[in-house]
């Protein structure tokens, strides 16, 4: 017989289930719609500015390891300010329809 504690672990991920998919039945369109694409190109943006250039540069050398390792640290320098740049530039240009929703500002900030 199972004990209370390993059934209320397994019910943890149905609970999580259950409030992952209503959350976007409450959803207004525009609210989904600026959470699936826009906040995602914003993320794949930063992360591709910040990493394809290095990882280009790391193919093209023959150094050795330790030199690979000291570069692998790029990608977190740039990543910062690109990440805090274009934050900052996708908060300045949004859309009317998408800059009016409730707690648009906190959202990019995260």
């Amino acid at each position: 017989m199972s004990t209370p504690k390993a059934s209320f672990g397994s019910a943890l991920p149905l609970i999580a289930l259950q409030l992952g998919s209503r959350a976007p039945a409450n959803a207004t369109p525009s609210a989904f719609g600026t959470a699936t694409i826009q906040f995602e190109l914003l993320l794949n943006t930063i992360l591709f500015l910040s990493r394809e250039g290095v990882r280009t540069a790391l193919l093209r050398v023959n150094a050795p390891e330790t030199q690979h390792d000291n570069v692998a640290f790029i990608p977190f320098l740039l990543g910062c300010p690109i990440a805090l740049t274009t934050s900052y530039l996708y908060v300045a240009y949004a859309g009317e329809e998408t800059s009016v929703q409730p707690y648009f500002r906190e959202a990019v900030l995260l």
